[in-house]
Order: C-alpha cells, then sequence, then structure tokens
C-alpha cells in the first residue's frame, strides 16, 4: 500500500500516539452513548455485513461496510511498516494507520439482528471501556519493550 508521510510511526512514539487514541474512544459515557444510538438507529441504521467505527475527527460513531475496507490489509504491530496504509491490530481494536486515524471497534450485527440488549447506550458504555482497557495492557507493554529496546535502558 502507498506510504504517507503522517502514516503513525513505527517507533515509541507511535505507541504513544496510538494510547492517546485510545485515550480519546474511551473519553464517552452513557449519555453519549445514547444520543449516538438514538440517531444511529433513527438516522442511519446499520448496513448489512457493517462495523461500528469511532471517527475521532468528527467525536462520533458511525457504520462502514466491510466492503470498503478489502483492500485495507490488517497488521500487527510487528508487522507494519512506517508510514504504510492499513489497519493496525492488536487485540479487538483495529486503528487506521493515516489520517483520521478512524478505530473499528465492533462488529454491528447485533444491531442488525435484533439481539442487542434494552439498555444499548448502558452495554456499549460498558464495552468501550472495557476493551479499551484490554487494549492499552496491550500497548503499555508494547511501549515500554520499545523504550526499553531504544533507549537500551529500563524503566523499573
Amino acid at each position: 500500500m502507498k506510504a504517507t508521510q503522517h502514516a503513525i510511526p513505527h517507533t515509541y512514539k507511535g505507541i504513544e500516539f496510538i494510547l492517546g487514541l485510545l485515550n480519546q474512544l474511551k473519553d464517552h459515557n452513557e449519555s453519549y452513548f445514547k444520543n449516538t444510538f438514538e440517531y444511529l438507529g433513527r438516522i442511519h441504521p446499520p448496513f448489512e455485513q457493517s462495523l461500528i467505527y469511532y471517527d475521532r475527527v468528527a467525536n462520533s460513531f458511525m457504520f462502514v461496510k466491510r466492503e470498503r475496507l478489502v483492500n485495507i490489509p490488517i497488521k500487527r504491530w510487528d508487522e507494519y511498516n512506517s508510514g504504510e496504509l492499513c489497519l493496525i491490530r492488536e487485540d479487538r481494536i483495529a486503528i487506521l494507520s493515516v489520517p483520521k486515524y478512524d478505530m473499528i471497534v465492533s462488529n454491528a450485527q447485533f444491531l442488525i439482528d435484533g439481539s442487542a440488549p434494552l439498555d444499548i447506550a448502558g452495554y456499549f458504555n460498558i464495552y468501550i471501556q472495557d476493551l479499551v482497557m484490554a487494549e492499552r495492557e496491550i500497548w503499555k507493554k508494547k511501549l515500554l519493550n520499545i523504550y526499553n529496546i531504544e533507549t537500551k535502558t529500563t524503566l523499573f
């Protein structure tokens, strides 16, 4: 894929940037999700085979069809090269490596097939908080490993 100068760098600075993106993702509350799902359910229901992603520039959750993402490879951090266009995924969140750095957080099928809980806002708020907490642990470990390698020192 084509490289870009504004892509996430494959250094400890890149991991710090990803941790910052995750912080933005978790900085929402149940009221925010209530309004979000009212809007998404009424105005813009999910497509069949769609995913839920977070547009950090617009500070909103949206749907994207899977077919729009087929040409974007998914890579683990260790496979990623600085400047490469891809989705970086270590566990469950996939982060676009180039601006706007959107983050895919969930499959939308539970909204389509009617299996969503009645309190979708509360459920999704807890889901995002737990998801981000788990992802942050993965990225913090990577940060410590890279920092130790790049500086040849230990933090602890």
